[in-house]
């Protein structure tokens, strides 16, 4: 009997290790293609930055001097860290007043960390800036990213996250109907209710950093408004964009940039996936207005 045990014991720990070293190897392989990506993407004359809005938003499949690495929650920490990173020529970053809401430090609640390319970009940051992100995530989810440092099994699908688009990318959102008056009563309470339309004093220092830095350095640095689906933009109440507007005025004392505002520039329907965001449609269209101005100037 005890020795059936230390049998059984025998071979879960080689399972374990089996297992464990198979993640570690798939770890250090997804560390290898996303420093090799930094590397090919670096001063790339265009690059295109921020969250779900961007990377849903940005087309470039037909851009050859663009590349789009938005991601969905992506926080401002790390935007300014992938634009350090790459130095671009010219950078346009996805900016609208929900961006600067205290539901995007929810990403971090969310297990943002644990997404292969912040575990790595997590490593790149300074100590301080480590130390903020670890002061703004909640403990479950801190303890659950240190942990998977060390087993990066726990709570991941046995597969090969290689194919993952890492460091971000452009992914269509296809056409799902029409967007109801239900679900523009839940994003309103998602990005402005939940909180009170309390802001995110972690996105607010960063937009600021990056700002600061990019006139430094001399990159033209665009704010993007993505277009919101017209009875979206309806209810939105008026503080939230005096508030948006005297941020960016805000801003202004801190270097140079461009806002272009196309909030509005959609009033057809068929154009959003859901209140906020674009379809495949409405990317194709946006990004066709933005580089052809780009290209125009």
């Amino acid at each position: 009997m005890q020795q059936n045990k230390v049998v059984s014991i025998s071979l879960f720990l080689l399972v374990l290790l089996a297992v464990e070293g198979w993640y570690l190897w798939q770890q250090k392989k997804v560390k290898q293609i996303i420093a090799q990506k930094l590397v090919i993407t670096k001063r790339q004359p265009i690059l295109l930055l921020g969250n779900s809005h961007m990377h849903f938003g940005g087309y470039t499949n037909d851009q050859t001097q663009a590349i789009n690495l938005a991601f969905p929650s992506e926080l401002f920490i790390f935007t300014y860290l992938k634009i350090k990173l790459l130095m671009p020529k010219t950078v346009l970053v996805a900016l609208n007043p929900q961006h600067l809401q205290k539901n995007n430090d929810d990403a971090l609640k969310n297990g943002l960390l644990s997404e292969p390319q912040y575990n790595y970009l997590y490593e790149l940051l300074t100590p301080k800036t480590q130390q903020l992100l670890h002061q703004a995530c909640p403990f479950e989810q801190w303890a659950m990213f240190r942990a998977k440092q060390w087993f990066p099994f726990l709570g991941t699908r046995l597969k090969s996250p290689v194919a993952s688009n890492l460091l971000g990318g452009y992914k269509g959102y296809k056409s799902r109907g029409e967007v109801t008056a239900q679900d523009i009563h839940r994003r309103l309470q998602t990005v402005f209710g939940a909180y009170r339309y309390q802001l995110s004093s972690l996105q607010l220092a960063y937009l600021k950093k990056i700002v600061t830095y990019c006139s430094q350095q001399q990159i033209r640095l665009i704010f993007v408004g993505f277009p919101l689906h017209p009875s979206f933009f309806a209810k939105i109440p008026s503080k939230v964009f005096h508030q948006f507007q005297k941020t960016l005025t805000e801003l202004k004392k801190s270097g140079s940039f461009e806002y272009w505002d196309y909030s509005q520039q959609f009033d057809e329907p068929g154009m959003f996936y859901d209140p906020d965001h674009l379809n495949k449609q409405g990317a194709k269209v946006l990004s066709n207005l933005i580089f052809t101005r780009l290209n125009h100037q």
